[in-house]
C-alpha cells in the first residue's frame, strides 16, 4: 500500500507551480470546499439565516471563520469565482459548522 508520506509532493508542487497549475491534492482541497460551501450555501437559503444569526451562530459554536467573507461569499451571484483560488476558509471550520446548523 502507498501511503501519502511516500509521495514526493514537493517535486510535484515545484512543477506545477512553474506551469502555473494546482496540484492534485490541492485541487482536491478545493473540491471538498467547494461541496461544503455549496451545502452552506443551500441551509443558508432554505433557513433563511441573515448575516447576524449567522455571525451568532458561529461565534457561539467557537467556529473560526471570516465571517464577512463567508457571508458576501454565500451572499454573492459570483460565488465559485470568488472562492476559486482562497483558501481562507477551512474545511475543518466548515466540517465544524453543519454539526451545528
Amino acid at each position: 500500500m502507498i501511503s501519502l508520506k511516500t509521495i514526493p509532493f514537493k517535486k510535484d508542487k515545484q512543477k506545477y507551480l512553474k506551469a502555473n497549475v494546482l496540484s492534485y491534492k490541492h485541487r482536491k482541497k478545493q473540491n471538498i470546499k467547494h461541496f461544503y460551501l455549496e451545502k452552506l450555501k443551500i441551509i443558508l437559503k432554505y433557513k433563511n439565516l441573515n448575516y447576524s444569526i449567522l455571525k451568532n451562530l458561529l461565534l457561539k459554536n467557537n467556529i473560526n471563520l471570516n465571517i464577512n467573507i463567508l457571508y458576501l461569499l454565500l451572499t454573492n451571484l459570483n460565488f465559485y469565482n470568488l472562492i476559486k483560488n482562497n483558501y481562507f476558509i477551512t474545511t475543518i471550520s466548515l466540517h465544524l459548522l453543519f454539526k451545528y446548523i
